[in-house]
């Protein structure tokens, strides 16, 4: 996946090919240390994330320029789709 060395990613979106993919390694690290019951709000909150990333792309969403603002964005689309909050799964890959 497309990580920064200091950034390890649960999913990303790749608008060539209209494509999300998952991190295995990374779903199954949330998974080992918030519990088994957390597998498919991982998975949700993954793929809802992308889905904010595909709809901008798509033209459905408008565009912002700053990336934190993005990614602000994008965790407030899963809290707004799911109820869930995308941070705590991301705190353990940091």
């Amino acid at each position: 996946m497309g990580a920064s060395p200091a950034l390890t990613l649960i999913s990303e979106y790749d608008p060539a090919a209209r494509a999300i993919r998952i991190n295995g390694a990374s779903l199954r690290r949330v998974v080992r240390v918030l519990g088994d019951a957390e597998y498919d709000n991982v998975v949700r909150a993954a793929v809802a994330h992308e889905l904010y990333h595909h709809e901008v792309a798509e033209g459905r969403i408008a565009a912002l320029r700053d990336r934190r603002a993005v990614e602000r964005e994008a965790e407030h689309f899963v809290r707004v789709r799911y109820g869930i909050d995308p941070t705590r799964f991301e705190r353990v890959l940091r």
